[in-house]
This record gives C-alpha cells, sequence and structure tokens, in this order.
C-alpha cells in the first residue's frame, strides 16, 4: 500500500472496525440493561414470534388460574350456606319428630309449626339471598331448560306455493274504494302520467310493463294489470280501503329475492326488495315411507352427507355407507344422523304432519352450530342451528387458553335448595297425620341436600387439582419463555469486555491511522 494524502485507507478501516465493535456494544448493553436476549424483532424474529405466544399463553393461565380459584371461592360460599340449610332441616325433622307422637295437644303441636313454619322460610330466605358476585346458585331461578332452536329440510316436490311474506309499497293520503280513481287514492300520481311497473323476478329475469293512468282509471283495473302480470313477477297485489295501502304478496315457494319498482313520471317513484319467501313445506309423507319420496331434493343414487360444525367451531361430515335407494325410509336416514348426536351435538326428528326433520342442538350452555344435508348434485341445502339458548342450571368455569370442551372448562350444577325445591312448601305439622308425613318428606329434601352439597365438594376438589396443573402448567410454560427470551448474563458480560475492548482498540488504532498522513508530509518538507 502506497503512502499517499488524498485517501486514508489505513483510517478508513479502523473506522469501519470502531463502527461494527460500537454497534454490537450497543446491543450488548441494550440486553444486559434490559435482561433480554430479544429486545426486538431484528434480534430474532423466530424467537420472538414464540416469546409472545408463550408469553399470552402464561397470562391466560395465570387468568384461568384465577377464574378456578373464584369457582373455588363460590362453591364454598354455596356450601356454607347449604351447611346452614341443613341445621334448619335437621330442626324441622327433629320438630316433625316431636309432633308425630300423640302425647301433645293440637294447641301445642300448633306451636311446633309455628318454629317448623319459621325454619322452612328462613331455607328459604337463605336459598334466595346467596350469591357470589351476583351469581345465585342455590334458589333454582333457571332450572328449566330453554326450548331449543331448529332448523328444517324441506320438499318442494309436493309443496302447493304459500307467500308466507308480504312487502308494502306506502300508504295513500285518502281511503278510497277499490272502484275509485288511481289517482285520487294515490296522489302521488296524477292523471296523464304513464305507470310503469318494473321488477326482477327470483331467477332474475328483468321485465317491465307501463300503464297511462288518467281520471277515469281505476284502482281495480291497475291492480288486474299488475296481476296479470303475476305468472312472470311472481307476486300478486291487492288493495285495502281501510288503509290505503297496496300490498304486494310473493307466489313463489322457495327462496326468492325480488325487486318491484314503481314510476309515475317525475311525480313519484318508488322501490320495493323482498328478501324472499320460506319455501313452502312438502306435503307429509309417513316416517317408513321411502325417503326420495318424501324430499324430492335427494334421489336414488345419492350419497347423503351431513357437514356440521359443533358449539366450540370444530368442523365435521359424516356421510351414509350406502347410497340412497328408492326404499330408504325416512327413519333410517333420522336414527343415522341421530347416530352422529355425540360428536355433532345435533339430533333429528321427523314430523309425519308437515314433511319435515327439525334439527336441535342439544349442546348445554351457549352455543352455535350449523348442519348441512347434502347429496350429491341433485340438493345441497344448510340448515343452520345458531345455537340452543344455554340451560340455565349450569355455570360455565372457563380456565383453559382454547375454548376446547375437552380440555378448557367445564360446568358446575345450579341446585334448587328453596322450600318448593326441597319440597318443603306446604308442609305442616300441626296435626299428628301431617308430622308423620313431613318425616318422609324431610328425609327426601336430606338427601337431595347432601347430594348437592357433594357436588360442589366434588367440585372443588376438581377445581383445586385444575388450580395445581395450571400452577405447574404456567411455570413450565414460563421457564420455556425464558429460555427463549432471558439473556444469559455471564456469556453476555464476557460478549461486553470482548466488545467493550475491540471498540477501545479501535479508536486508538484510528486516532494512530489519522497521523500517518503526516508521514508524507515529512518527506515532502525534507
Amino acid at each position: 500500500m502506497g503512502l499517499t494524502i488524498n485517501q486514508n485507507i489505513m483510517a478508513l478501516m479502523a473506522g469501519n472496525n470502531l463502527m461494527r465493535s460500537y454497534s454490537a456494544l450497543s446491543k450488548s448493553v441494550n440486553k444486559l440493561s434490559s435482561g433480554l436476549r430479544i429486545n426486538s424483532s431484528a434480534d430474532d424474529a423466530a424467537g420472538l414470534a414464540i416469546r409472545e405466544l408463550m408469553r399470552s399463553d402464561v397470562a391466560v393461565l395465570n387468568q384461568g388460574i384465577r377464574n378456578a380459584n373464584d369457582a373455588v371461592s363460590m362453591l364454598q360460599t354455596m356450601d356454607g350456606a347449604a351447611s346452614v340449610i341443613d341445621e334448619k332441616l335437621i330442626r324441622m325433622k327433629e320438630l316433625a319428630e316431636q309432633a308425630a307422637t300423640g302425647t301433645y295437644s293440637t294447641s301445642q303441636r300448633s306451636i311446633m309449626n309455628d318454629e317448623f313454619a319459621a325454619m322452612r322460610d328462613e331455607i328459604e330466605r337463605i336459598a334466595q339471598a346467596t350469591d357470589f358476585n351476583g351469581v345465585k346458585m342455590l334458589n333454582g331461578s333457571a332450572t328449566a331448560a330453554a326450548v331449543a332452536q331448529t332448523v328444517y329440510v324441506t320438499g318442494e316436490g309436493a309443496a302447493t306455493a304459500s307467500a308466507t311474506e308480504v312487502w308494502t309499497l306506502a300508504a295513500a293520503e285518502a281511503s278510497a274504494a277499490e272502484g275509485s280513481a288511481f289517482v285520487t287514492a294515490f296522489t302521488q300520481y296524477t292523471s296523464g302520467s304513464a305507470f310503469t311497473i318494473s321488477y326482477t323476478t327470483a331467477s332474475g329475469s328483468a321485465g317491465s310493463a307501463s300503464l297511462t293512468i288518467t281520471s277515469t282509471v281505476t284502482i281495480t283495473a291497475v291492480l288486474t294489470s299488475i296481476n296479470a302480470l303475476s305468472p312472470t313477477t311472481g307476486f300478486t297485489a291487492a288493495y285495502s280501503s281501510a288503509t290505503g295501502i297496496v300490498t304486494f304478496t310473493a307466489t313463489v315457494a322457495g327462496d326468492s329475492d325480488m325487486t318491484v319498482a314503481f314510476a309515475g313520471d317525475g311525480s313519484y317513484a318508488g322501490t320495493v326488495a323482498t328478501e324472499g319467501v320460506d319455501a313452502a313445506a312438502a306435503a307429509p309423507v309417513e316416517a317408513t315411507s321411502a325417503f326420495v319420496t318424501g324430499f324430492t331434493q335427494f334421489a336414488s343414487g345419492d350419497t347423503l352427507t351431513l357437514s356440521y360444525t359443533t358449539h366450540d367451531g370444530t368442523p365435521g361430515s359424516a356421510s351414509m355407507s350406502s347410497a340412497l335407494t328408492a326404499s330408504t325410509t325416512v327413519s333410517a336416514v333420522v336414527a343415522w344422523i341421530n347416530g352422529q348426536t355425540a360428536t355433532t351435538g345435533l339430533t333429528a326428528v321427523y314430523s309425519a304432519s308437515d314433511g319435515r326433520i327439525t334439527f336441535t342442538d342439544t349442546t348445554t350452555g351457549l352455543s352455535s352450530a350449523d348442519a348441512d344435508l347434502t347429496g350429491g348434485a341433485t340438493y345441497s341445502g344448510t340448515a343452520d342451528v345458531t345455537g340452543a339458548d344455554a340451560v340455565e342450571n349450569t355455570i360455565k368455569i372457563h380456565f383453559g387458553t382454547g375454548n376446547d370442551s375437552a380440555e378448557d372448562y367445564y360446568y358446575v350444577n345450579k341446585q334448587d335448595m328453596t322450600a318448593n325445591g326441597l319440597g318443603l312448601s306446604g308442609l305442616s305439622i300441626a296435626t299428628q297425620a301431617g308430622a308423620q308425613g313431613a318425616l318422609v318428606t324431610i328425609d327426601s329434601a336430606i338427601t337431595q341436600k347432601d347430594t348437592a352439597r357433594a357436588h360442589f365438594g366434588a367440585m372443588m376438589n376438581r377445581l383445586q387439582n385444575t388450580v395445581s396443573n395450571l400452577t405447574i402448567q404456567a411455570e413450565n410454560v414460563q421457564a420455556a419463555e425464558s429460555q427463549i427470551s432471558d439473556v444469559d448474563v455471564a456469556f453476555e458480560m464476557t460478549n461486553f469486555i470482548n466488545l467493550q475492548i475491540k471498540s477501545q482498540a479501535a479508536v486508538a488504532m484510528l486516532a494512530q491511522a489519522n497521523m500517518l498522513p503526516q508521514l508524507a508530509m515529512s518527506l515532502i518538507g525534507g
């Protein structure tokens, strides 16, 4: 390398080395000061992605632990209240035993019955008043199962078109008989207007028709003109003199989308959009008849497939082992569908009265599911089940990182410990016979209460085991996240010192390199 004065190559090399060492030293300082090996995605993109997922799991697991502990606290509260109810039941049985003997008078039994009734009322109060964070578990307020939502797969071959939805244009400003002039009843239109009806049918075909309106054109005439188009448009019109409204009714069976628009020169223009008429039900068929006869969407030779999505979002499908034939019965198809209930959460019931197969979501708790029945290319229809209402006698305890019923949650049953729920309503020991009968009833109440407390105890133990498992899981995930994310201080300090020495050496050599051009000056000056 020659001795030059235009370029100081040695200084450039020293400067580049200093820049690299100093940049690495800066990263090392960042790691040591934060305690993290990964401070940005540039440090380790894959490691950052894994770390964030683990951090989210740790946060969710810790919240799941709190959820489970809250559930334990709730159950302890309910069990404590049930123990007080236990005391009242024991006292009630003691009083019933006392009143059951023949050595007491009617007035004495009446006194005993007063305390007996007070104990029963206290049981009712405890059951109604006991709650945890506003959640009541002893009052049986929602033990009735909700009605499940249903969906239908219906036949069309034997259907009679039946409009179930109507659409209305607008109210007139004056009522009039059907024989009255159209322009009188509907003041949006004037004599001489070219009344035009434009439409789009269920199949998507567009068309229009016009009628010139004069002062003598009646409402009946206009409706007659509109209804004459019904075979093409798929809807009819009717006038109500009571409301002054022209109502349009779809006549096409099956899901359809239609529109009808009206214009009377510049005086009025309006559009009525239709969303479709529900398909009319097939003619009823007996449960023992052929499936392909009762449900004409399906044909002999089709392979019937049930596709479904469960309440937790898991998709699946199942197909009949053999294709449909003319002899395949409705009952056989329903039996096959119900054979999948444990997996799908859906059951099917056939009604011979209306020719429908009804799907019901049987999943306990808030749920959303759907079922699709397909038969080759002949029919493909969706039966959506938006979810049965929650059966309100359970409380869902969620603690996992997902929403899998087998892993992430389970249910705790509510109990009915009210006087009515325990069978104590109307119970009296005012008579000897009543007291003797009360002994049996109170025994049943005590058994029911003990069963409820056993459920509470079992669920408390299960939840405590869940907490232990979640704690270990969170600890292990946290340890794994630490291995990926945290900096090894001993290793990084060694690296820091190495980079610090390199930076110091680079600074020293850069200073020396900056002095080298002066050697050339000494030669020139010499």
